[in-house]
């Protein structure tokens, strides 16, 4: 019994984001998949993100306007410096405050910080 096109490509799609362990992106995704199937398109990639995730195996949140994807990772934080506009992701392990105040079980976090780095804080300083 010959394995259907479309059950062939979700089992790449499947092992590829095993591999990640870390945010990616569905652009992302279709390059590693495209290395091993051409045929895999786009629309196949966005499509099985969006049953993936409805299905709960993966979390996905906003980053910069781009939405990343994530196995694991059920906070995605991170630190944008308002002076040159570096980006970092940072980890936080727990939130509890925020479930107690809510009464809630959060499935996932999304938290950003809006500052200045530690690199343009010391420009501040050596400028004055």
């Amino acid at each position: 019994m010959a394995i259907s096109r479309e059950t062939r490509q979700k089992d790449i799609l499947c092992a590829q984001v095993s591999l990640m362990h870390t945010f990616f992106s569905a652009q992302e995704l279709f390059d590693k998949v495209f290395l091993l199937d051409s045929g895999v398109g786009k629309a196949t990639v966005y499509r099985f993100l969006q049953r993936t995730r409805d299905a709960g195996s993966i979390h996905s949140f906003e980053c910069g306007g781009v939405t990343v994807y994530s196995l694991t990772a059920r906070m995605h934080c991170h630190f944008v410096c308002e002076t040159c506009g570096d980006q970092e992701h940072f980890l936080l392990s727990d939130l509890p405050f925020l479930t107690r105040e809510m009464q809630k079980r959060a499935c996932h976090i999304q938290v950003s910080v809006d500052g200045v780095c530690k690199k343009c804080a010391s420009n501040r300083i050596t400028s004055v």
